[in-house]
């Protein structure tokens, strides 16, 4: 038995350093660089271009094709791409400058064939696109910008104001992939301030910086110490898991707010839509509403608000209906930034959450009660959960 053994032993160990010398023959075999990539094609796109080649049919050494070019600014872009594929993109350019790239055979064996040179012409940057689309505008507290971002390129936009010794103070940076968004900076007084707004990529490509003169309009936040429960008798204020509706306006932000106690059956009346009100303690112009959501796992997900209405009135009827006592003051719909499927999220919907999902108030008319109707949530099902709420306007009396 033992000579059996012995015997399977070896012929194992045998068997192992065929396979290893084998493994090492594939990789160094011939010593020579692999064969020049073949007829190569440019697409010219915004802020790169894309090659197309031909793989030669003997080039079974190859490991892996590598485009590299020189910038305008010495620094040196490289790009690969495997044997697998026919094609590599090379992007972030700033500039519609042409550029010659070099594409290089790289072998198993790390021989390099002699280059192939190309000439591209990148097109316009995406950050060029969205600068020249960009439009800023006075608001409540500030100002806001819009744009326009129709390859969906990850960029950022780094807004600055001068200060009081003409020099340039970075205030925010907003960074995002959409195709195309309002920010807004606020917590202004309502003076003249010079604002500045200039974009950049992922390599540090920059525009130029889009500036102005603007005066913010008035607006404060509404104390919270003198909003409480109406107590309207269709109102849902029913808590779930040792909630309390009070917890939406605590100016608390670290914990999981208010959960309405689902009403699966309706015998509650917190099926959907479902409504409160506050009584704000005082009458205002409202400029807009902030809304907080619970983040973590439940971020855009169970009962987070989806579509909700908001209302203000300054006598409501009684007996608890929204009738023409209340005013219509927006449709609202929760502002997913990335716009993904319901149970995913990237970083900038986390950010967009952390910061507040703003609606704006176009309503000249001033209130004192304040009603949100829940119309659906993000699981379709019947309790409503998020952390605060803050309201923003002009105090009238």
């Amino acid at each position: 038995m033992k000579k059996i053994l012995y015997i399977v032993s070896v012929l194992f160990l045998f068997a192992l350093s065929a396979c290893l010398e084998e493994m090492h023959e594939s990789i160094t075999e011939g010593g020579e660089a692999p064969s020049q990539i073949l007829n190569p094609v440019v697409e010219n796109l915004p802020g790169g271009a894309r090659v197309s080649y031909t793989i030669p049919d003997n080039n079974n050494n190859l490991l892996y094709v590598k485009a590299v070019c020189e910038l305008k600014s010495g620094d040196i872009r490289e790009v690969r791409a495997s044997y697998y594929t026919d094609n590599l993109l090379i992007d972030g350019f700033g500039d519609t400058l042409e550029y010659t790239v070099n594409l290089y055979s790289v072998g198993r064996n790390n021989m390099i064939s002699e280059p192939v040179k190309v000439k591209i012409n990148p097109l316009e940057a995406p950050i060029w696109q969205a600068y020249k689309s960009l439009s800023i505008k006075e608001d409540w507290g500030g100002v806001s910008f819009t744009f326009k971002n129709q390859s969906e390129s990850n960029i950022v936009f780094e807004f600055m104001m001068k200060d009081s010794l003409d020099n340039w103070v970075s205030i925010n940076n907003f960074y995002t992939e959409r195709d195309s968004a309002m920010f807004s900076v606020r917590g202004f007084e309502p003076k003249e301030y010079t604002f500045g707004v200039t974009v950049r990529d992922r390599w540090l490509n920059r525009t130029d910086t889009l500036v102005g003169n603007y005066t913010p309009w008035y607006e404060e936040k509404l104390d919270k110490t003198l909003w409480k429960k109406a107590n309207l008798p269709t109102d849902y204020t029913l808590g779930h898991s040792g909630t309390y509706f009070e917890k939406i306006f605590d100016e608390i932000y670290s914990d999981n707010g208010w959960i309405s106690k689902p009403d699966i059956d309706g015998s509650l009346g917190g099926g959907m839509p479902q409504w409160f009100t506050i009584d704000l303690g005082v009458k205002a112009r409202f400029s807009r509403l902030v809304v907080f959501y619970r983040r973590g796992d439940y971020l855009y997900k169970s009962g987070c608000p989806d579509e909700f209405e908001i209302y203000g009135s300054n006598n409501p009827n009684p007996d608890g209906s929204i009738d023409d006592s209340w005013t219509l003051l927006r449709e609202c719909k929760t502002v997913k930034p990335s716009g993904l499927p319901h149970g995913q999220s990237t970083q900038e919907d986390d950010d967009y959450a952390a910061a507040g999902d703003e609606f704006i108030i176009d309503v000249a008319e001033s209130f004192r009660f304040f009603r949100w109707k829940t119309l659906s949530n993000q699981a379709g099902s019947t309790h409503l959960n998020f952390v605060e709420m803050s309201l923003y306007g002009q105090v009238v009396e």
